[in-house]
């Protein structure tokens, strides 16, 4: 012991010496041996001699010191007896091969503001590492020199909407007189339509007075025909009234005879004179026709007269309408063109009031910002980057695939991503995206997963581990991988290549109910995702491997599961050298064993009692696996996870214990309870119309 304290002071004295000369002072007897120094080592020496006796005076009766425990612990063999370990059953469902690779969070897009206008930075609050809505305002330019050319526009704007009331006013003018010319028109084309009518009324007066004329001059021919058939009737009767005149004298005939004679001759007198008449009255017949004929003639032409004059007049008229419709027309273009120059002061009014709009400078997207290149006070002008923001919203995850994984990733894939806070559970996304080239070089080439990030929580740069799964069965025979042992199989060669994958099946021994015999089985690995192992062959449903405790195992050995240990305390035989925890028990040590109190013991019971745990995932299919078996009596832990948004599962329902509890999307749910009665115990979504069951045995 007091050899220990002097190569300790020694030592410590030598430590003090090399800490004085690497800080520069001075090592003198002076330096060395003052108070202080003195002081503390004496102090160090005390505590050391404090500690020795503490350990040999409290230490119980027996116990090894805690090296001599551990070398006895690394060179002791394991004793006989029954093992302790722990077992997992072979099980039905779902496993996926996984590759894990660490990758980055990388922005969607990536995308610099623009002013669009020249000037002053006037506000610009944002720094890096802030976040900003699309749309949001970003900086705010100065607007002086902007607001005398809206001022401008928007004058130029009511100058040209007068021009077009001007207009319509004038066209509205053109208008009414275009229908004035039309009604002049149309009274000149009544004076056109009566000249013609009285044009007409005069032709056929002429015909009349031609045919009236006619007909007097076929009275006058047929008068002097009568008055020569009446002369020469009368030139007859005068011839024969001088004959009789003589025979009268001579008393050849009678007076009487001679009368009659002169009444014949007096006779054809009168018709001479009324043949005379007729034909005086034929002729006046034929004078007033010749006249008529004259009148008719004379209101023809004051008829053809007026019809030439109407139409002149109906000419001019026309085109005075063709004028005042010209004169319309260009009205009506003057408001289209007045109506232009007013859209095209507004163009400018709206060019202005954008330029002055385009001061304020707005996010193009959500995200947030990486760098700030300008600060307020700077002019900039159109082209000049201000500000650098990411878009995180959805964010892309990526990591860099080796070229002999990267064939055997799909597009849809599951990706598993954790980022390094360790409180935070991983996300389950899918591959969007596989680089179509391998680098060279690394012989890498990048998976991406598209992820909403809407917690924001990844950020550009971040650095996430990805889990990619390369393959999935949907119902294949599975145990957990650190139950899969592997051995070197012999080859001749100086160093074997190959190996043999088995693992150690446990069957219940004939001895007792908790006790179970181990043996060893070959069998043929599938898709393995570093938690689940497929089985393609060698084992069946419900058998029981060896996850844990299989160091010291022998084909034929009996071991007890840690938990039936552990409820139904030691077995029979020899003390273990170590639980399955890896402590050691007292008898390994050699101590005594200090019994605990009641309140403890039941607490370590209650602790350590067997669970029966099982995990159901909802998918598009509905509850994977849709059974699960479960032993009656036993407190049971099923723990659900929903993978999809597709289906009704936003909850599971247990009708028959009145649980109900709500699934949050890729977020473990654990329901704990325990099994009454043997049967079927149905779980369903709360619409009821995905269901699973569990079978109680």
């Amino acid at each position: 012991f007091y050899l220990a304290v002097g190569i300790l002071l020694l030592l410590l004295l030598g430590f003090t010496l090399y800490r004085m000369r690497r800080t520069g002072q001075q090592v003198t007897p002076k330096a060395v041996l003052n108070r202080q120094v003195i002081g503390g080592l004496l102090l160090m020496a005390l505590m050391f001699a404090v500690s020795v006796w503490a350990v040999g005076a409290f230490r119980r009766k027996g116990a090894m010191t805690p090296i001599e425990g551990q070398a006895m612990e690394m060179s002791t063999p394991a004793p006989p007896g029954v093992t302790t370990v722990e077992l997992a059953a072979v099980e039905r469902g779902e496993v996926a091969n996984t590759v894990s690779y660490t990758g980055s969070a990388v922005a969607n897009t990536e995308v610099k503001v623009y002013p669009r206008v020249a000037g002053w930075i006037e506000w610009m609050p944002l720094y890096a590492g802030d976040r900003v809505r699309k749309g949001q305002v970003l900086a705010r330019l100065d607007t002086s020199q902007v607001e005398p050319e809206v001022a401008e526009r928007r004058a130029g704007v009511n100058m040209a909407q007068q021009g077009v009331g001007v207009a319509r006013q004038e066209h509205r003018q053109a208008l009414s007189q275009v229908n004035q010319a039309r009604a002049e028109l149309g009274a000149v084309q009544g004076a056109v339509e009566e000249a013609r009518a009285n044009l007409d009324a005069a032709q056929e007066e002429r015909r009349n007075a031609e045919a009236q004329l006619t007909a007097a001059r076929s009275e006058v021919t047929d008068a002097r025909a009568q008055m020569q058939a009446a002369r020469a009737d009368l030139a007859y009767w005068e011839e024969r009234i001088e004959r009789m005149r003589t025979l009268v004298k001579e008393g050849a005939v009678s007076r009487e005879e001679f009368q009659q004679e002169q009444a014949q001759a007096e006779t054809a007198r009168a018709k001479v004179r009324q043949a005379q008449a007729a034909i005086n009255g034929a002729q006046a017949g034929v004078r007033a026709a010749q006249a008529q004929l004259r009148k008719s003639d004379a209101m023809i032409q004051a008829a053809r007269t007026k019809i030439r004059q109407s139409n002149a007049g109906l000419i001019a008229q026309h085109a005075q309408v063709r004028s005042m419709q010209a004169a319309a027309e260009t009205a009506r273009k003057r408001i289209e063109q007045a109506k232009a120059g007013e859209e095209q002061s507004r163009a400018a009014l709206g060019g202005a009031t954008t330029a002055r709009g385009y001061a304020e400078i707005r996010s193009p997207v959500e995200g947030v910002v990486t760098e700030r290149l300008l600060s307020p006070g700077v002019l900039v002008n159109p082209g000049q980057a201000v500000l650098e923001i990411a878009e995180i919203r959805p964010i892309r995850l990526q990591a860099n695939v080796a070229e002999t994984d990267l064939n055997r990733i799909q597009v849809g894939a599951r990706v598993l991503a954790r980022d390094q806070d360790p409180k935070q559970p991983p996300i389950v996304t899918k591959v969007t995206s596989i680089t179509p080239a391998v680098d060279p070089r690394s012989r890498t080439g990048i998976v991406e997963a598209l992820h909403p990030n809407r917690d924001a929580r990844f950020v550009p740069g971040e650095f996430v581990t990805m889990e990619i799964s390369t393959g999935v069965k949907e119902d294949t025979l599975w145990i957990p991988t650190r139950a899969v042992r592997t051995e070197t199989l012999p080859s001749g060669r100086i160093q074997s290549t190959q190996t043999s994958a088995y693992v150690w099946v446990a069957e219940p021994a004939a001895g007792g109910e908790s006790e179970y015999t181990v043996r060893p089985v070959n069998e043929k690995t599938g898709l393995s995702n570093g938690v689940k192992t497929e089985i393609l062959f060698g084992l069946e449903e419900g058998q029981q491997v060896v996850v844990e405790g299989y160091q010291n195992l022998r084909e034929g050995g009996t071991v007890r599961p840690i938990r039936e240990m552990l409820a139904g305390g030691a077995p029979p035989g020899p003390p273990e050298r170590a639980d399955a925890a890896g402590e050691k028990s007292a008898a390994a040590t050699g101590e005594e064993e200090t019994p605990k109190s009641a309140p403890a013991q039941e607490t370590s019971k209650e602790a350590a009692a067997a669970v029966q745990t099982a995990s159901v995932s909802l998918t598009d299919q509905g509850y994977q696996p849709a059974s699960v078996s479960l032993r009656q009596g036993v407190p049971a832990r099923i723990t659900f996870v929903r993978k999809t948004d597709a289906t009704c599962g936003q909850e599971v329902v247990f009708p028959e214990y009145n649980i109900k509890k709500d699934l949050p999307l890729n977020e473990p749910v654990t329901v704990a309870f325990t099994p009454k009665k043997t049967g079927e115990v149905k779980f369903t979504c709360g619409m009821d119309m995905l269901r699973g069951k569990v079978v109680v045995r």
